[in-house]
């Protein structure tokens, strides 16, 4: 249920493991998943969705936080 992307933004999903944000890629217009290279991740603590620049940021945008969980 997230809303549309304002124009020239994207939704980015990450994921916090140690205590820091991991980029897993980003949403398409039409909420289709685009995963990056996989990663070796571990120790996850938690996702989470925000609104970022169009091709996504190295770092989250936390104003703009639209879903966070913890695993």
């Amino acid at each position: 249920g997230l809303p549309s992307p304002s124009e020239g933004n994207q939704f980015q999903l990450w994921v916090i493991a140690d205590g820091k944000p991991v980029d897993l890629g980003v949403l398409d217009k039409d909420s289709t998943f685009t995963p990056k290279i996989p990663l070796n991740v571990t120790d996850i603590q938690a996702f989470a969705i925000t609104l970022e620049p169009e091709g996504g940021s190295k770092v989250p945008t936390l104003e703009q936080l639209y879903v966070i969980g913890n695993v």
